[in-house]
């Protein structure tokens, strides 16, 4: 019985050793400063004193970059919690859509989709109700874009110190997206921050868009 348990054991350690380096395989590498996606063939440049996190091979998600250092709203001076944390995505996945009818699904509450709703997850800037101040027609190499500039609206009641009192704040959050379709996949680049800090980070994003080359 004992040798049974033991080899039983011994079986479910390998196909563990097995199994992990696929689990922990991931989307792609940055070097010197510089996102490579492994199976897309895309890169892009990470903006200097921002964080790369590198998510799952398999999965849209490819990346995900926060700022390691970032400035406060007047608002959320000693409540910085509050405050959105600057944060550029980059998601990709197939498609048949051209890209005036991706964005178009996107932004169309009526439309639902698995992959819609698994892109607007972890597109916040246009998870809730907002409002597309800008819509522009962009390339990137070879591929044809569309480039939004989006504002949201948010409440939000920030505990006051020492107090079981909270002040109500009302601001906007927001964001630029870059969608590009080529070659039967869809790349998305989202960008958010806080509105009054937008137009410290606007050159930040599209930096970033303008970086996007592919192999």
């Amino acid at each position: 019985m004992k040798k049974a348990v033991c080899l039983t054991l011994t079986c479910l350690f390998f196909v563990v050793m097995i199994a992990a380096p696929a689990l922990a395989k991931k989307a792609g590498e940055v070097k010197d400063d510089v996102y490579t996606d492994g199976t897309y063939k895309f890169s892009l440049k990470v903006p200097t004193g921002w964080s790369p996190t590198i998510k799952a091979e398999k999965f849209p998600l490819r990346l995900v970059l926060t700022q390691k250092s970032y400035p406060v709203p007047e608002q959320f001076q000693g409540n910085r919690d509050y405050a959105q944390i600057p944060t550029i995505s980059v998601l990709v996945d197939t498609t048949s859509l051209s890209v005036e009818q991706f964005v178009d699904s996107l932004l169309d509450s009526k439309y639902k989709s698995k992959q819609k709703q698994f892109f607007v997850k972890n597109m916040p800037i246009i998870a809730k109700f907002h409002d597309v101040l800008k819509r522009s027609n962009v390339t990137a190499g070879d591929a044809k874009g569309l480039s939004l500039a989006v504002r949201q609206a948010y409440t939000v009641e920030v505990a006051q110190s020492g107090s079981d009192m909270a002040d109500v704040i009302q601001d906007y959050k927001s964001g630029q997206i870059l969608v590009i379709v080529r070659n039967g996949l869809v790349y998305v680049i989202h960008g958010i921050c806080e509105y009054k800090l937008n137009s410290s980070y606007e050159p930040i994003f599209n930096g970033t868009f303008a970086s996007l080359k592919f192999e």
